[in-house]
């Protein structure tokens, strides 16, 4: 099938990852102050992180436009939208929206309920999908049926941004920043963030983060993708300990966008597998 996948700008998809493969990235928009930022490809990243590490206020984001999406739908093509989380941004609320108003018939908007390397995962997947199938609805269907099989975790240098901006209290974020505990998070299944256990120290806390890939993947062994907000040292050395420890065959390093970079603040690292077809129950 001839088509087209539009993603936010929370999906790290480098272009060599999608070589041949029509995909548009539509861009969030983040803000300083008065100062804004695009999340796009002329984005100095460097300059916004330390930008936002020296900004004493709430850095801000706002989702894609309706008619952004609507201006990355093909009027000729099948495209295929995907966006971050719905409960972390309207992006998917736009895209819906994006897809009632376009002329195209085929268009459909999906919900990854997770974001960065999550994300990305996804759109992987959907590109291999899409390209064996035949006809638009059986693309749609096997597509419905893989979202719920992916798995996001990560790891943070500091949880700042996610106490600024209210995914994490802020009492629990300055406990674990005092007593250097690497709390391990991710997604729920819902696109909410949830916490999968915590370790002291960076080293520690990287161990239980594979621990909790390994688990989360049960018996497959797939594609694993990791994002990373200038540490490519700690991704290298992440993917492999994936490949000799958890005999997964191919894990892919992307460095992150400007908005997953804004949350995640230097030194993170998000992974994202696909596992069984249930959530697994290793919350703590």
């Amino acid at each position: 099938m001839d088509f087209r996948l539009a993603v936010d700008s929370c999906c790290e998809l480098p272009e060599e990852w999608c070589a041949g493969q029509e995909v548009v990235r539509v861009p969030l928009r983040m803000t300083l102050g008065e100062e804004e930022f695009l999340d796009d490809g002329n984005l100095n990243r460097r300059r916004f992180l330390r930008k936002m590490e020296r900004y004493p206020g709430r850095p801000m984001s706002a989702c894609p436009s309706p008619q952004a999406w609507l201006e990355a739908i093909s009027p000729d093509k099948p495209t295929i939208l995907l966006t971050l989380s719905s409960q972390l941004s309207g992006s998917y609320s736009s895209a819906r929206i994006a897809c009632e108003l376009s002329s195209n018939p085929q268009t459909a908007a999906f919900d990854s309920k997770t974001a960065s390397a999550g994300e990305s995962l996804l759109a992987l997947r959907i590109l291999e999908i899409a390209g064996q199938c035949r006809k638009f609805e059986t693309a749609v269907e096997r597509i419905q049926r893989v979202l719920p099989m992916q798995r996001t975790f990560f790891l943070l240098e500091t949880l700042d941004q996610l106490v600024k901006s209210g995914r994490i209290g802020r009492i629990a974020g300055k406990l674990a920043g005092a007593l250097q505990v690497k709390p391990v998070l991710g997604s729920d299944g819902n696109g909410n963030i949830a916490q999968f256990g915590r370790a002291r120290g960076s080293e520690r806390g990287m161990g239980l983060l594979v621990e909790r890939l390994i688990q989360a993947a049960g018996s497959a062994r797939g594609r694993v993708v990791l994002s990373h907000c200038e540490n490519p040292r700690a991704a290298a050395e992440l993917a492999e300990t994936l490949q000799r420890k958890g005999g997964f065959p191919e894990v892919r390093i992307a460095e992150m966008s400007g908005i997953s970079s804004m949350y995640a603040s230097r030194g993170g690292i998000v992974a994202a597998l696909f596992g069984s077809s249930k959530q697994s129950g290793i919350r703590k």
